[in-house]
């Protein structure tokens, strides 16, 4: 599945997520979220954790 793109989307500031989610039919569900900083020439950003070890590119929440 190709994930959807808007090109002209920018954020500034904090980000959150309020997402309302049913599993009908299921006692429970998994649900995961990542998001990525995308530099202004398309690369990723990447940022140390709190042990000063380069972390991937998905925040950590």
């Amino acid at each position: 599945m190709e994930p959807y793109r808007q090109p002209t989307t920018e954020t500034t500031g904090d980000n959150s997520l309020k997402i309302f989610v049913q599993a009908i039919g299921n006692l429970d569900t998994d649900l995961y979220v990542a998001a990525q900083k995308i530099a202004r020439d398309g690369t990723q950003i990447q940022w140390y954790n709190v042990t000063q070890v380069i972390e991937a590119s998905a925040m950590h929440g």
